[in-house]
C-alpha cells in the first residue's frame, strides 16, 4: 500500500468520492432510527460535531430550536452557509485544524442533543477521543441526549446521556 500523503483534515476540504446521495441515505437512515430515542423538538439545540455537508441541519433545521454545526473543513461550512443563508437557527463554528476537539468557544452547558456521527474514527489518538467526551460533557445539558453511534454491521447504538455528573452507562 502507498502513502497517498494526504490527511483526513485535507481530504475533506477537496471533492472527494463521498457523493451526495450517500450522505443523504445515511442521514435518513440515523434520523429515522433517533427519533424515537431523541424526540426532536422546537425547544431542542443541537450541536453536529462534524456536520459535513450539512445533511443533519437540512433534516432537523424546522424541527429544533437551533442547530450548531462544527466541522475542520472550511469547504463543507462554506457549502453549509450558502445552503442555509435564509436560515438563521443554523449556525457554524469552523474547528481549529490542529485542534479539533477544543469547544472552549461555547461557554457552559448549552446543548440538549450532541451529535457526533462518523466522525471519530478520523481522530488521531484515543486521547482525542477522550478530549472529545470531557468537552461534550462541559457543553451539555444535565439530562441532554448525547447518542454514541458506534455502526455495528447495520445498526447504530445509541445511548441516553444522563448528565455531565454521571458517565452514562
Amino acid at each position: 500500500m502507498t502513502d497517498v500523503g494526504i490527511s483526513w483534515i485535507d481530504y475533506w476540504n477537496t471533492t472527494n468520492l463521498f457523493r451526495d446521495f450517500n450522505w443523504l441515505k445515511n442521514m435518513q437512515i440515523f434520523i429515522r432510527a433517533t427519533e424515537p430515542i431523541m424526540n426532536y423538538s422546537a425547544e431542542d439545540t443541537v450541536l453536529d460535531i462534524g456536520c459535513g455537508p450539512g445533511y443533519l441541519a437540512a433534516f432537523l433545521m424546522n424541527r429544533v430550536k437551533e442547530i450548531y454545526c462544527t466541522d475542520t473543513s472550511a469547504r463543507y461550512l462554506d457549502l453549509c452557509r450558502e445552503r442555509f443563508r435564509q436560515h438563521p437557527n443554523v449556525l457554524f463554528h469552523e474547528l481549529d485544524e490542529s485542534n479539533y476537539t477544543d469547544f472552549s468557544f461555547f461557554e457552559g452547558p448549552r446543548f440538549s442533543i450532541i451529535i457526533c456521527l462518523s466522525v471519530v474514527q478520523y481522530y488521531g489518538s484515543i486521547t482525542d477521543v477522550e478530549k472529545l467526551i470531557r468537552e461534550v460533557r462541559r457543553i451539555a445539558l444535565a439530562r441532554s441526549q448525547v447518542p454514541d453511534c458506534r455502526h455495528s454491521g447495520q445498526y447504530f447504538v445509541v445511548r441516553r446521556y444522563l448528565g455531565p455528573d454521571q458517565d452514562g452507562d
